[in-house]
């Protein structure tokens, strides 16, 4: 019968389109899974220098702590705060989830992290949030499906690591235009005419 085989044609080559779909986005997936991995590999090395910089002067009671408590008490490197850090340690409050188990963040109810302030934060500190948080993000993901609750928690995570990548690429373009930290030429006076990093001068 013509028009089966015509029928038949037809489908034989939508099938073949819609082959070639599947695996044009298999090879996406694996590609973004490619980039994100080497991504990771390539500030791994910088986020554990932040998260050991910032805990440096976090007291592991923080939460518990006033700002005049944070400014009178040594911190675990045996110097005593600004007033500067002890604020913002205290209203900048996402800061506090490094002292904090990643077992006990796992279980914490959305709303807690949703309300968690995030305006201000240095690059260093998106960094040592970041890879304190890294491994419990993944655990959200891999659970979002069944569990309304844990999908809220991941959409924070995605957000925070959003934000995060954003300022690394922000960084990243301020390095490779002006140089690295301790080879990093500033313009002097701010006299951009004269070359130089814009930021101090």
């Amino acid at each position: 019968d013509p028009l089966l085989r015509e029928e038949y044609f037809r489908l034989e080559q939508d099938m073949e389109k819609y082959t070639a779909a599947l695996q044009l986005t298999d090879e996406w997936a694996q590609e973004q899974e490619r980039l994100e991995r080497e991504w990771e590999e390539s500030i791994a090395p910088a986020n554990q220098e932040a998260l050991r910089k910032v805990r440096r002067h976090m007291p592991v009671n923080v939460r518990n702590l006033s700002e005049a408590a944070l400014v009178s008490q040594p911190t675990p490197n045996g110097k005593f705060l600004p007033k500067s850090i002890a604020k913002k340690f205290k209203r900048t409050n996402c800061l506090q989830l490094l002292r904090i188990d990643p077992e006990d963040i796992l279980r914490m109810h959305p709303s807690t992290l949703e309300n968690t302030r995030v305006t201000g934060l240095t690059l260093t500190e998106r960094r040592a949030i970041y890879v304190h948080l890294k491994d419990i993000g993944s655990r959200w993901k891999a659970t979002i499906q069944s569990d309304k609750l844990t999908e809220r928690k991941w959409n924070w995570f995605n957000m925070m690591k959003a934000n995060f990548k954003e300022h690394v690429d922000a960084w990243q373009r301020h390095v490779d235009q002006y140089g690295p930290p301790g080879d990093h030429p500033y313009a002097p006076n701010n006299n951009l005419e004269r070359g130089g990093c814009p930021l101090i001068g």
